[in-house]
């Protein structure tokens, strides 16, 4: 909203001598009125416009990206470790460039609803809106940003959006591990169930093979392997 500054001001301007000079008797009254319903319907098309950007170009992609596993897990398939690590490494591949893709589509739409707002500035309002978006107060010792001026407003957008991209691969990634987890624990519940339980029991996640090593009775691959394959996954 900050970033929508000066054209909301635009607004205050245009509303503003009817604070002070205009009365119900001033000769310009209907240049004044039609001038604030020009900049108020301005400032209407410029927020449908920014706001239909933001909710697809943005929303909807960051809510595609959280929503979407980086490894798909059928629950009714059993897999050796290889073929666990296979499908694993695969699926996380192909994911990986597509979000790679909706990265990029999502920092062109930042840049192009910036380059939209900056078009609707007025000239006075540019100063500092190149490169880096350098702060115009800067704050302390330290120079710190004031989070107040144009260009810290501007900033913080693409600030914002970062974040939004950052906890979204963070929440796919979280959700995929979940499944993995969840999918495992279905697996090894299965021992505990009941004989008079109706429901069809789930296969397990991994398959082993026992051999025999007089005296010894070995799994293949070991308990070891498998938490390995695991870890490796992850």
């Amino acid at each position: 909203l900050r970033a929508m500054g000066p054209i909301i001001a635009r607004v205050d301007d245009a509303i503003k001598p009817g604070k002070s000079i205009m009365s119900w008797t001033s000769m310009n009254l209907d240049n004044y009125t039609k001038n604030i319903y020009d900049e108020m319907d301005n400032l209407e098309k410029i927020m449908r416009r920014v706001r239909d950007m933001h909710d697809v170009q943005l929303e909807s992609v960051l809510s595609n990206i959280a929503s979407s596993p980086l490894v798909e897990i059928p629950s009714d398939n059993v897999y050796t470790v290889d073929e666990f690590l296979d499908i694993f490494e695969r699926d996380t591949k192909e994911c990986g460039l597509k979000m790679a893709r909706q990265m990029e589509t999502i920092e062109h739409s930042v840049h192009q609803i910036v380059k939209f707002l900056k078009k609707n500035y007025g000239e006075q309002d540019l100063v500092g809106l190149e490169g880096q978006y350098k702060c115009l107060r800067p704050e302390g010792k330290n120079q710190t940003r004031c989070s107040e001026c144009l260009p810290c407003c501007l900033f913080n957008v693409y600030q914002h959006f970062h974040s939004r991209s950052t906890e979204a691969l963070v929440k796919s990634t979280r959700n995929s591990l979940d499944a993995i987890r969840k999918r495992f624990i279905i697996s090894t519940a299965n021992q505990f169930r009941s004989s008079k339980d109706s429901q069809e029991p789930k296969p397990p996640l991994f398959c082993a093979d026992i051999a025999l090593a007089i005296p010894q009775t070995i799994m293949r691959p070991s308990l070891d392997d498998i938490q390995g394959s695991l870890n490796k996954a992850v």
